[in-house]
């Protein structure tokens, strides 16, 4: 997973919103018939052939566009069946229907599409679901990718706390500070969860008698089919009695790893972190 990439892509889109809500103001021209709209809210029953660019307040979007999609808006409810490439930049952005190929940047995010080919998506609070043909690549803070997601391609995810059940045809690639993974992936996995710092790092609950039942911070959780085994980098790692795990799963922890009755594991390798960053542990794995 390429973490300098998807913080990248998380900054551009902070900075792509900051300039939409500036109220600036450009010159626009109509080529070969392509549709380029600027205003205020927007609502479209769309069917066209060609590519379609807005720029505006709230827009609700729905039909067909035969050609490449550009939004750049505050929220943003689309119902649509693309022929070319999506790219919306809003706040909270909800999107149904179909694309060749989308680039989603914004707050809150609900994706429940299908792709042809990559989809990338930046936010806050992410849900992604249905089939993407291509590569997933998706950074924010909440994540949540349930079991009616499909990835053909390999997946990455980077955010604060994500709870993965989809299907990854490829490798699975991860980055948080808590993380829960099930569902199948069928190449090889590389999970690091890395404490976080401050007044977020704990995840208090509470026992039967009100006392603090610890911490999820730096957490990797396994309740899936891993059918290539992989990596795992954590503070802690449990995996739980429904796991299946085919091949070498290699783990580096603070603590011994919670392996639960039941569990069906291949071959199991653990290694004392010993302070070590999850990325500096990988990259020597990788380079040796």
């Amino acid at each position: 997973m390429d973490t300098l990439l998807l913080k990248t892509a998380s900054a551009g889109a902070i900075a792509a919103l900051s300039l939409a809500g500036t109220g600036c103001t450009m010159s626009t021209s109509v080529d070969g018939g392509n549709r380029m709209t600027m205003g205020g809210n927007i609502d479209m029953t769309l069917d066209q052939d060609d590519d379609l660019s807005l720029m505006g307040g709230d827009m609700t979007l729905n039909g067909r566009v035969g050609g490449d999609v550009s939004v750049i808006g505050g929220d943003i409810e689309a119902d649509l069946d693309v022929g070319g490439d999506l790219s919306f930049v809003g706040g909270e952005v909800n999107f149904r229907g179909s694309v060749h190929e989308a680039s989603i940047a914004g707050g809150d995010i609900d994706w429940n599409g299908n792709s042809r080919a990559d989809v990338s998506i930046a936010g806050g609070d992410i849900r992604v679901a249905g089939t993407i043909g291509g590569e997933l690549n998706v950074a924010g803070g909440e994540l949540d990718l349930p079991r009616d997601l499909r990835v053909e391609g390999d997946a990455s995810t980077a955010g604060g706390e994500i709870d993965f059940s989809g299907h990854v045809r490829g490798e699975y690639a991860s980055g948080a500070r808590e993380m829960r993974v099930g569902g199948v992936i069928e190449g090889p996995v590389k999970l690091a969860a890395e404490p976080g710092e401050g007044r977020w790092s704990w995840r208090a609950s509470a026992d039967g008698d009100g006392a603090r039942a610890g911490s999820a911070n730096g957490l990797v959780e396994i309740t899936g089919e891993l059918r290539q085994g992989g990596m795992v980098c954590a503070r802690n790692v449990v995996i739980l009695n429904n796991a299946r795990i085919s091949g070498t799963l290699r783990i580096w922890s603070d603590n011994e790893p919670d392996i639960r009755a039941g569990a069906s594991v291949g071959e199991i390798v653990t290694e004392d972190r010993a302070g070590r960053d999850c990325d500096d542990i990988f990259d020597d794995h990788d380079r040796a």
